[in-house]
């Protein structure tokens, strides 16, 4: 529902639904999901020229997934948005592309049991 209340250029709800999911993931250490809707709402914030915002979130973005030996090649893309987004020019297609890279990488991950 976020993303269809982006797309709607409702960005207030796509906001709130964003923060509602991250949170809801937050007590699950599922960090690859909070990482994935970090970017969602890095999206959303770049789009609004929330630069600040959007540095804040790759921090987040970075302490979610700080743990986890990521492929080198999610781990560059992440790497470029993080730098970006500290300089205060994040693109959406490197928000976009890392987001891409993660997903990929997530689905090649066995979880334990």
């Amino acid at each position: 529902m976020a993303k269809v209340s982006q797309g709607l250029e409702q960005p207030g709800v796509a906001e709130e639904l964003f923060l509602e999911v991250k949170e809801g993931f937050d007590g699950l250490e599922i960090s690859f999901n909070i990482a994935l809707v970090l970017l969602d709402l890095a999206e959303l914030y770049t789009e609004q020229g929330r630069v600040d915002d959007v540095a804040a979130i790759a921090e987040q973005t970075y302490a979610a997934l700080e743990a986890n030996n990521l492929h080198h090649e999610a781990a560059q893309a992440l790497l470029v948005f993080i730098t970006a987004a500290r300089r205060k020019q994040a693109a959406l297609g490197t928000i976009r592309k890392a987001a891409e890279l993660l997903k990929r990488y997530q689905q090649c991950v066995v979880l334990p049991t």
